[in-house]
């Protein structure tokens, strides 16, 4: 998520330190990455970056929400809070002390499938971060007052959230859009469950899911593979693996009719968000959703940017994205709109759905979404830590943490496979829409009405403009030109804004001056 961002985590297990005679030796997936997996299940991924001087240790549980029991409901966030409030030798905060007094920082955060525990901070001091993640996840002590007090933040996070529109309309339309998948309940817990914590239900959780097998650690930064494979193993690769059930989740069963929802809160402009059925995160045609989504709905060279905002003005802002955790996921749509153009704008953003199972997007559309989507996965790399949340993204969704596969995918989608993949998922059974509107507000549309409203919608998809002019319409509206005197003209047009803004750029400042003219570049822009 963006969509969408979260917390949790937490672990307790014995601390076994058999070590083995021979240290794993690990594989290199690709230069300076590095896997190894111990006899007990777990995995170590290594990415090597020599110069950088920086290190995140990251240690990846695959516990989330959608393993909890209905009671339990919240309870890995919980933990997540709790992983640092001491140890059996340490006491709050000391932890978190040590590394922020080496310079670092700590955090951790929870999903649907997975806790995260992190630290980043200078590469010289990636073995003190190891160690004391793993004393914070193997033996965190859960001291009962501390759990008390922690329930009490727990509860206020809970009304904060609450009390944001925006987090309001997602729960609403996750828990009408599954009906059956744990993915339909809030990450964070209810006040009911949180209230009900024990210490003992803390533990049995810990004892259930942090085993070995579920640990994935992650480094990435100025380090050795080996040494850290090395040390890894010699800090969880004794842990013993305790044969358990496999953990199996219910299938969401396919959505046969169109749903449909309203809330009323107390909020001055009214939101939209939709959501249909798609794939799953290791899926063929999860590369395409991701294109259809750029195509669709970032930025302000978007289709239902340009459509429905610009020219409809339907909306005040939208947004498109692909949901593809685990399991299957959903293609989701929010919009801030115009109060009085609900459902006009939920018709004209299912039809720009619906237009691409009948007309191909153009080279150009296509070239810039690509171009776009590998950019900012590139820009998420910047840092240790967006590498590291790769790296370890892809290993527990996928099984592989190499992310070069996805880029390939991405630089590799079609017009015609655009075309199929939406023919595929955007069928008008599958959809779920709802609104977020003032308190005061009468507005409450039925299934009878969102039905008409995606039949229109797949009418007007079907009966739009010929290929040739819609082609037209989702042209780039910056256009370029090169002046017989070889300046660059950059034009945007922008027919919704009654005036013109105009800039020259020209090279020059700090790096094209010398210690003779130093300044000189300051004083022209001063008296232009």
């Amino acid at each position: 998520m963006k969509p969408i961002r979260f917390l949790s985590i937490l672990f307790y297990l014995l601390l076994v330190v058999n070590m083995q005679s021979e240290t794993s030796v690990a594989a290199e997936l690709a230069p300076h990455l590095f896997k190894s997996s111990f006899d007990n299940g777990m995995t170590v991924v290594v990415r090597e970056m020599p110069g950088t001087r920086v290190a995140t240790v990251q240690i990846w549980v695959k516990a989330g929400s959608v393993f909890e029991e209905p009671r339990e409901a919240g309870i890995t966030h919980f933990i997540e809070h709790m992983i640092f409030k001491g140890t059996e030798d340490k006491g709050p905060g000391e932890l978190a002390g040590a590394i922020e007094g080496a310079g670092g920082r700590i955090n951790a955060y929870t999903s649907y499938e997975n806790t995260v525990y992190h630290a980043t901070l200078s590469a010289s001091h990636w073995e003190m971060a190891l160690e004391l993640l793993t004393e914070s996840v193997l033996h965190s002590a859960f001291d009962p007052v501390e759990l008390e007090r922690e329930k009490k933040v727990v509860l206020e996070e809970v009304g904060m959230r609450n009390d944001r529109p925006n987090i309001k309309l997602f729960h609403e339309l996750m828990a009408t859009a599954y009906t059956t998948h744990p993915y339909r309940l809030p990450v964070i817990g209810s006040e009911e469950t949180i209230k009900g914590y024990t210490r003992e239900m803390v533990l049995n959780y810990i004892k259930k899911h942090y085993q070995p097998e579920n640990f994935t650690v992650v480094v990435v930064g100025d380090v050795n593979g080996q040494e850290v494979i090395s040390k890894v193993e010699s800090l969880m690769g004794g842990l013993p693996k305790e044969e358990r059930a496999q953990v199996s989740l219910p299938a969401e069963p396919e959505q046969v009719e169109p749903r449909i929802f309203t809330i009323n809160a107390e909020i001055m402009q009214p939101q939209m968000a939709v959501a249909i059925p798609i794939t799953q995160f290791d899926h063929p045609d999860t590369p395409v959703l991701d294109v259809i989504a750029q195509i669709t709905g970032h930025g302000e060279t978007s289709r239902l940017y340009r459509s429905l905002r610009d020219e409809k003005q339907l909306v005040y802002g939208i947004h498109a994205s692909a949901f593809t955790p685990h399991d299957p996921g959903m293609f989701e749509i929010t919009a801030v709109v115009d109060g009085d153009k609900m459902l006009p704008a939920l018709e004209a953003s299912l039809a720009e759905l619906f237009r691409l199972k009948y007309f191909s997007v153009t080279e150009a559309e296509l070239k810039r979404a690509k171009h776009s989507l590998e950019s900012d996965f590139v820009f998420s790399m910047e840092r240790v830590e967006g590498q590291a949340r790769v790296l370890g993204s892809f290993q527990m969704m996928a099984g592989d943490p190499r992310e070069d596969e996805y880029l390939e995918q991405i630089r590799s989608v079609s017009q015609e496979d655009i075309k199929r993949v939406a023919q595929t998922y955007f069928v008008t059974n599958g959809i779920t829409a709802g609104f977020l509107v003032p308190s005061d507000s009468t507005f409450d549309p039925d299934k009878a009405m969102l039905t008409a409203a995606i039949e229109k919608a797949e009418e007007a998809a079907q009966l739009g403009d010929s290929e040739a002019l819609l082609h037209d319409a989702y042209l780039s509206r910056t256009h370029r030109f090169k002046l017989e005197n070889g300046i660059t003209l950059l034009v945007r047009e922008d027919s919704s804004v009654p005036t013109v803004g105009i800039r020259a750029v020209f090279p020059g400042g700090l790096r094209a001056e010398t210690s003779s003219i130093n300044g000189a570049f300051a004083y022209i822009s001063d008296v232009l």
